[in-house]
């Protein structure tokens, strides 16, 4: 278990005196000093919270791959728990089952009840596995630490990588990464949407059923439909023509209204561009295109044929501010790497659909263009990092939001 501890040098704004613990699943004690690992791979969990299955794929992945010497790699699935889960022990941080106070993949704080009365946000635990894992006395030769998810992971990590209140540089010679594969939904940078539709939808807190095939479809197949922001009155019963209303689409974690704690702690238009200069890679399955809530299941979908559950979507997110990223995921993915080109006036970060897959952890991660992002070896022809705009000049911008800020100074702190 991780002691979450307050840290001045990163100015953190959890308050606990150690004795909160979080649990994780790894070879070793990461506070013990460990001078033979050059990397580290903290791996997300889906929503099922099975850090244990997570920590067994990728360990046993990673002793069949030659990308580094298996001996120097640490894996770690932090377990992001609910009060009911198996093995929660006092002191333990978990998390209520309400959304979005309550959801961890959004930063929110673990539930009153729990780490003995003292709360602290999931990306908290996430900035607090980095801290430790860069501390040059504990791990002396540690070059690259990887943030990997899936599903409800990858919500997470994006999320996370957006806000996190942590320089990208957090020492000489030890790089962060963001590897997002297959979420449900991403935080946009601005309100516009995709502007498509899907005949008549009815939404309501948990899904949303449409009753004819999605248009313009050539355009949502090649993940370019036309952005466009809704107009003052959109709502339930005034969509404007998009797939769907709700006048609450842009609130966090959907979009950037109404975030709060950790969210909320750093000026949005810092954490924006900060964004940019993060190592980010998007990851999509060529295959992950269902939606059992459409009245057409799409000829990619990987469950297309599965006679139980014809178009299983597999827990995706098919409330309203979900679908208004698109219909199903892969589509979802592709528009918001057009989106982030859209917002800062250039392409920043990386996509790449992994072919063959589809909304499965395995098929994605064992496959080598998910190797080659993770591992980002020298000569890799595949997720070639952008920088964004004004890293390595002197400022960031002209970005378009009202601010511009200075990347080199953030990076400094």
């Amino acid at each position: 278990r991780l002691h979450i501890r307050p840290l001045e040098k990163y100015n953190s704004t959890y308050n606990t005196d150690a004795s909160v613990t979080f649990p994780y699943h790894a070879e070793v004690d990461i506070e013990k000093p460990d001078p033979s690992l050059t990397m580290a791979m903290v791996v997300l969990h889906g929503a099922q919270r099975d850090a244990d299955n997570y920590f067994c794929m990728m360990h046993a992945l990673h002793k069949r791959v030659s990308y580094r010497p298996a001996e120097e790699v640490l894996i770690i699935t932090p377990d992001f728990n609910y009060e009911k889960d198996e093995g929660v022990q006092p002191g333990d941080a978990f998390w209520n089952t309400s959304r979005p106070w309550g959801d961890w993949r959004a930063g929110a704080h673990s539930a009153a009840q729990s780490g003995f009365g003292q709360t602290v946000s999931s990306y908290e635990v996430l900035d607090a596995f980095v801290k430790q894992l860069s501390r040059k006395e504990i791990f002396p030769n540690m070059q690259l630490i990887s943030f990997v998810g899936h599903s409800a992971g990858g919500q997470t990590i994006q999320r996370y990588a957006l806000t996190t209140l942590l320089p990208p540089a957090i020492r000489a010679g030890l790089d962060v990464r963001y590897v997002v594969a297959n979420p449900s939904s991403y935080a946009y940078l601005d309100e516009s949407r995709p502007f498509y539709t899907c005949g008549e939808c009815d939404c309501n807190s948990k899904e949303c059923d449409c009753d004819a095939g999605c248009t313009p479809m050539d355009q949502i197949r090649a993940a370019k439909v036309p952005f466009q922001a809704p107009a003052k009155g959109f709502s339930k019963d005034d969509a404007q023509g998009f797939v769907c209303g709700n006048r609450n689409y842009n609130k966090w974690p959907y979009g950037l209204q109404g975030r709060w704690g950790y969210t909320a702690a750093r000026p949005i238009n810092e954490s924006i561009a900060l964004y940019a200069a993060r190592d980010v890679t998007y990851l999509v399955g060529q295959n992950d295109t269902c939606n059992d809530g459409l009245a057409d299941c799409d000829g990619e979908c990987w469950q297309r044929d599965n006679l139980d559950e014809p178009c299983m979507r597999n827990h995706m997110d098919i409330r309203c501010p979900a679908m208004l990223e698109g219909p199903w995921r892969k589509m979802r993915g592709l528009q918001y790497q057009r989106h982030l080109a859209n917002f800062y006036g250039e392409a920043v970060h990386h996509i790449d659909v992994v072919h063959g897959a589809g909304h499965n952890a395995t098929a994605m991660f064992e496959s080598a263009t998910a190797l080659g992002c993770i591992f980002r070896t020298p000569g890799w022809p595949s997720c070639s990092f952008r920088p964004g705009p004004g890293v390595g000049r002197a400022a960031a911008g002209p970005f378009p939001y009202p601010h511009t800020v200075n990347v080199i100074a953030l990076e400094a702190e």
